[in-house]
């Protein structure tokens, strides 16, 4: 999915080694949401705008939690397999997506995780599908890499021969591929769409993604966060 990392502008007649780093994730849903529940639905984005979109429902046991004090719900969707998991953080609604993610830490997600419990869910979820590219350069820079980028001071011993110090990083490149669909996430099944309108079951529990919600994508056992996005105009 991902076929050029690396733009023309990227490399030039001073460029010597590039690294590139790679990862990719390919996973179906242990509960799959069946095609013909899909419909045009309507997202509310962050602006007030809203806009239709495919938007796909199933009923099933989900590991699950609404924190009160945070205004957020939290869904975990596991991929077949169990290992492999994507965690969905959606705000209230008239929660702005840009405060959560704002007060979010690594201890309050974690504490978030811990607080779920499986029960009976009606999940409606758009597909959407996620590519961006950007360079990393400023970011890395401020997290206090300065060095790294500086021919006059970049130290990098461990990848070139001995007495040479003329070496530095140029540039550094993020480009990232993610599709989530009825199957799982960058599956490539067709599936049709019609539009009709829905009526939400009474007295349920409801994870409804109409508005700009936050995705983990994790490993289970490690509790490492493979991915992460936003989601704000699918």
């Amino acid at each position: 999915r991902i076929t050029e990392v690396i733009p023309e502008s990227g490399i030039d007649d001073l460029t010597v080694l590039v690294l590139v780093n790679t990862i990719y994730f390919k996973g179906h849903w242990k509960s799959q949401f069946p095609a013909p529940n899909t419909k045009m639905d309507v997202f509310h984005k962050a602006n007030g705008e809203t806009c239709q979109v495919p938007t796909m429902y199933q009923e099933s046991k989900f590991h699950y939690a609404f924190i009160a004090q945070d205004k957020v719900q939290v869904l975990e969707l596991p991929y077949k397999g169990d290992d492999i998991t994507m965690l969905l953080v959606l705000p209230s609604a008239g929660m702005p997506l840009e405060e959560v993610e704002r007060d979010l830490t690594s201890e309050k997600l974690q504490g978030w995780i811990d607080s779920m419990k499986e029960m009976s869910l009606f999940v409606y979820l758009p597909r959407f599908r996620v590519e961006d590219s950007f360079s990393l350069k400023e970011k890395l820079r401020k997290m206090g890499l300065e060095d790294l980028f500086s021919p006059e001071n970049a130290r990098l011993p461990g990848i070139i021969a001995e007495g040479r110090t003329d070496l530095y990083v140029s540039e550094a490149f993020h480009k990232a591929f993610l599709e989530v669909n009825e199957e799982g996430s960058e599956a490539s099944a067709a599936t049709a769409v019609t539009i009709s309108g829905r009526s939400f079951p009474l007295n349920r529990k409801i994870f409804n993604a109409n508005r700009p919600f936050l995705l983990f994508i994790r490993e289970a056992a490690l509790n490492t966060i493979i991915f992460m996005g936003r989601i704000a105009d699918p």
